[in-house]
């Protein structure tokens, strides 16, 4: 499984191009141009979405095909892409605290660290739900089939519904909504939210390695 971890990064290293790079930089400055310093976490959504979909990518699911030619289970391909997943997850979380406090230094935006990282957290879990629902469908449907959903969605949605609220005039307090979420929770509520996402989790990657198990290359 290691070695499929390996191939899907050396497949998104090979994709990552100066176009990529120039829309993540793009998200980046229209969240902070939205929101402020705390609004770069915002960021962490739309493009996990377009990174852990692209092992799919390769050669229009070449690796798939070529996973199908060789003894291995299709669910350690499903296990192999989840990891990938959680490790892109984890590597923006530390990435984007980086950028949010070298923005905040730079431009001189005082930034909270006890507001950020709980956000920081939040796009995490939210980021990771998202990924629950796009996986299954691009098990099943491969990555020409179900890029729409899997990176536009998660782009546009979120710009789209910003986009809107600025023009009704209202206006969002990302650290309000933070506190509102995260200070507070008692260990009963933190555990049964834990408990819940774990679940979906687990039906995900159910999921995932049924229709994979049905897919023809």
């Amino acid at each position: 499984m290691l070695n499929m971890l390996r191939l899907d990064y050396f497949n998104v290293k090979n994709q990552v191009n100066l176009r990529m790079i120039v829309l993540y930089a793009a998200l980046v400055a229209f969240a902070y141009s939205a929101m402020g310093v705390y609004g770069v976490a915002f960021a962490l959504l739309p493009i996990s979405s377009l990174l852990i979909i692209e092992p799919f990518s390769a050669g229009q699911n070449g690796l798939d095909k070529l996973y199908s030619t060789l003894p291995i289970s299709r669910n350690q391909v499903v296990y192999s892409r989840y990891l990938y997943a959680l490790t892109i997850y984890l590597g923006l979380i530390v990435f984007f605290l980086l950028v949010g406090i070298i923005l905040g230094t730079v431009l001189e935006d005082n930034i909270n660290l006890a507001d950020f990282v709980p956000i920081l957290a939040g796009m995490f879990l939210i980021s990771a739900l998202v990924a629950f629902a796009i996986y299954p469908i691009t098990f099943k449907h491969g990555y020409k089939k179900a890029r729409v959903l899997a990176m536009f969605v998660p782009i546009f949605g979120p710009m789209a519904i910003f986009a809107i609220l600025n023009l009704q005039g209202i206006e969002i307090d990302i650290t309000q909504i933070s506190a509102a979420a995260f200070v507070g929770v008692s260990a009963v509520h933190f555990v049964l939210f834990a408990t819940v996402w774990l679940l979906l989790l687990g039906c995900s990657i159910k999921f995932s390695c049924k229709l994979y198990r049905q897919r023809d290359f």
